[in-house]
């Protein structure tokens, strides 16, 4: 193990606490240099080597009193010591073959730290699942070679570490990161956690789709610098700052532009969480975004719709507007031509018609004049105007016979007056109660014709 010469700290700085292989490993290069400058010479020999001794003992206490596993290997691969962690760990194997560096006889283990510190003399560190008593266990190999007074390796110190828990923990975090990592991929919004300085930390799937990016092009840098108009950066910048410093509450959601990999820009809506370390300190954000470009178009489109369906309306509004005051008119004109030719009728021609029927006539001219004034009287009736208007499927002959039931005619006098046969005017006083919509109902055609307004 080479030379043990004194050291008046070693035992103060290394008894009272647990020390790392590192100071073990510079101990001993310290040791070996003090012993080859024959520093052991300044003391009478006796004495030096009861220090020797001492200092040895001491050495080994430590080493025994670590928690790792210790041995030293010389070049072939013999175990010349092992401290008590390595034998309950791996049994006791000094003045063996190291098990650990063999697969077997003469064929040295793929990757072996100590075989690698043979041939280039620095210091190796490999992670290496071994089958023990307790089953496989993964164990953290370090391997340091050890010279002699001329430079020359002969030996080597390797140091094990049962890593087999920190292990498993690394694994179990991994899962969980893993099983974080799936729900935020599986989320429909952008999810992104972002530092104090503006760096991504977190981005999840729907994130990376929008923007264009893979995962890693994006997380490391600034979020601020790289994804926003720049227009907007500053005022964004200012914003977050306020948030982190505490300024400002987080807002329950606000909208802001990004760049995408192609330049594009797409609205996105934001929600906002502050995030804190273990002291309560804020140190960045995560926000979820939902991206909203095609709703604002959509909406955007409604709106240019809903303009011009408000224009269309008002057009169609004055338009109506027009029409109502030119059908008044137009009532009104007929309203005067109605009067104008009901005065006329009265006035003109119907004087001159009951002059005629009082003269000698025959029997047939006096008929004729008979239906002539009955006719024009048909022509000017309010109520033949209106039975006309409201009831528009009747037809002309259907409202001469349905003007004279209502003034009491019977229908054999209607057949002679408007010359035609009982069984024709039956026929039409059925047709007349089938559109007014009074057929099979106990209701006097004449009564219900006197009742309409």
């Amino acid at each position: 193990m080479g030379p043990f010469v004194s050291a008046g700290q070693l035992e103060d700085d290394l008894m009272a606490r647990k020390p790392t292989y590192e100071e073990l490993e510079q101990r001993v290069k310290e040791l070996e240099e003090e012993g080859s400058k024959g520093k052991l010479l300044e003391k009478p020999l006796g004495e030096a080597l009861a220090d020797q001794q001492e200092e040895k003992r001491k050495l080994e206490t430590i080493i025994e009193s670590i928690g790792d596993g210790l041995s030293i290997l010389d070049t072939e691969f013999k175990i010349l010591y092992e401290n008590r962690v390595h034998k309950d760990v791996f049994g006791d194997h000094t003045g063996e073959q190291c098990y650990m560096a063999y697969r077997n006889i003469n064929q040295v283990c793929e990757g072996c730290p100590v075989e690698a510190s043979f041939k280039d003399g620095e210091i190796h560190r490999r992670e290496r699942n071994v089958q023990t008593e307790k089953g496989v266990s993964c164990f953290a190999v370090t391997a340091s070679p050890l010279r002699d007074s001329t430079g020359k390796i002969t030996a080597a110190v390797e140091v094990v570490r049962d890593i087999t828990d920190h292990k498993k923990a690394e694994e179990a975090l991994r899962e969980e990161r893993d099983n974080a990592q799936k729900y935020l991929d599986i989320a429909a919004v952008i999810i992104i956690a972002i530092d104090a300085k503006g760096e991504v930390k977190l981005i999840n799937k729907k994130g990376c789709e929008v923007l264009g990016y893979k995962e890693e092009e994006i997380v490391g840098i600034n979020w601020f610098d790289n994804f926003l108009p720049e227009r907007l950066r500053d005022t964004v910048k200012a914003v977050s700052h306020q948030l982190l410093v505490g300024e400002i509450e987080p807002a329950e959601s606000y909208e802001n532009p990004i760049l995408t990999k192609s330049g594009q820009e797409r609205l996105i809506s934001w929600n906002n969480t502050v995030l804190k370390d273990e002291v309560g300190n804020i140190v960045g954000h995560l926000s979820s975004g939902t991206d909203i470009t095609e709703r604002k178009r959509a909406e955007q489109v409604l709106s240019e719709k809903e303009t011009e369906l408000r224009v269309k309306a008002k057009n169609h509004e004055e338009v109506n507007t027009a029409l109502r005051v030119l059908l008044k008119e137009r009532e009104k004109d007929r309203t005067d031509i109605e009067e104008r030719v009901s005065s006329n009728v009265k006035d003109l021609i119907l004087p001159y018609l009951e002059k005629l029927s009082k003269t000698s006539l025959g029997t047939d001219q006096m008929s004729c004049v008979d239906i002539l004034e009955s006719n024009l009287k048909d022509i000017v009736s309010p109520f033949s105007q209106k039975l006309s208007s409201r009831y528009l499927g009747l037809t002309p002959t259907e409202i001469r016979v349905a003007n004279l039931v209502k003034d009491g005619k019977t229908t054999k006098e209607i057949a002679e007056f408007i010359n035609s046969s009982r069984k024709t005017i039956e026929t039409h006083r059925d047709n007349i109660r089938k559109k007014l919509g009074i057929k099979h109902k106990k209701v006097n055609l004449r009564t219900y014709l006197s009742s309409l307004p």
